[in-house]
């Protein structure tokens, strides 16, 4: 049949409760940490076969914040492979640089 609209797979996943979502194979999450070196957060999602993780700053955690304000975000193998391409590019322009 013809494609759903996009309002109605709002309306078919606003009637799905998230219990329904296959549990975890590990039986855990993943998490990286503001204390984490860019090999060791590639590390953890290529360890753990997955492309995501939410990344805790250590700092605010110690301090005792809330949830919210302790995760700053999503570690994404996208943007790590893109960041470290990047950081690899401008280390090779330094490096011609210092040649000339």
């Amino acid at each position: 049949g013809p494609p759903m609209a996009p309002h109605s797979y709002t309306a078919f996943f606003a009637g799905i409760p998230l219990r329904q979502f296959p549990r975890l194979p590990s039986g855990s999450i993943a998490i990286s940490r503001t204390d984490m070196t860019i090999k060791e957060a590639a590390e953890l999602l290529h360890t753990r076969n997955i492309l995501s993780a939410p990344v805790l700053d250590v700092e605010r955690a110690a301090a005792g914040a809330s949830w919210r304000d302790k995760y700053i975000g999503i570690l994404d193998m996208g943007k790590l492979s893109s960041f470290m391409l990047d950081s690899l590019e401008h280390k090779s322009q330094i490096r011609e640089e210092d040649e000339d």
